[in-house]
């Protein structure tokens, strides 16, 4: 079951693109988490992130967590010297926030988790999947939480189906991992206030 909210011509209010279609899959036969995927009608620049100043947290000597936002959007990545197999042991190089260049070798993608227990200025982020044009099979992204209220607070009710209760879209917090990682879940808002998850039985 794939909840769809479509706008109509005017598309979405976005931090990234215009956002034509927003879809919450369930994964109703699974045990994975619902899933948030924007669709959009305009590409994906391939040097996105080319310019962009990304700020390097030391862990230790040898391990850097890097990460950069650019209108809503997260990236990351955590560079370990001793584990440089990540993407297969390819070469990022990024500009620091001070223009510096740096290159890391084979760093890990990490999680939304591992981000949000940073508690950094930015707040935290939820993952999803950017859907366009030249990329139908989706980009794997992480978008700031905060920069996403107002798309969120846009959406009209939803009708009910077989599967969930009439609501709105939305997201919650919950911790994940033996509660020691901050996630956010898709979910629906009830006319009654109530937040409605995947697995919950419908409101009477």
């Amino acid at each position: 079951m794939i909840t769809r909210c479509t706008p109509g011509p005017t598309p979405l209010p976005s931090p990234l693109f215009p956002v034509s279609n927003l879809t919450i899959d369930w994964y109703e036969q699974y045990a994975n988490n619902p899933s948030l995927n924007f669709h959009t009608s305009e590409n994906y620049p391939s040097d996105f992130w080319t310019q962009i100043p990304h700020n390097l947290i030391r862990i230790s000597p040898g391990e850097t967590f890097v990460w950069a936002t650019h209108r809503g959007v997260v990236r990351f990545f955590h560079h370990s010297k001793s584990n440089q197999t990540g993407y297969a042991g390819r070469t990022f190089t990024v500009l620091d926030t001070e223009g510096v260049e740096h290159s890391f070798k084979g760093p890990w993608s990490s999680r939304a988790g591992a981000f949000n227990n940073f508690r950094l200025p930015c707040g935290p982020c939820v993952e999803g999947t950017l859907y366009t044009p030249q990329y139908s099979c989706g980009l794997s992204f992480s978008f700031l939480v905060k920069e996403l209220d107002p798309l969120f607070n846009s959406l009209p009710t939803l009708p009910a189906t077989s599967f969930h209760p009439s609501g709105r879209m939305t997201l919650v917090p919950q911790n994940r991992f033996k509660e020691e990682e901050l996630y956010f879940e898709p979910c629906l808002l009830l006319p009654s206030g109530q937040f409605w998850h995947k697995g919950n039985p419908f409101p009477t």
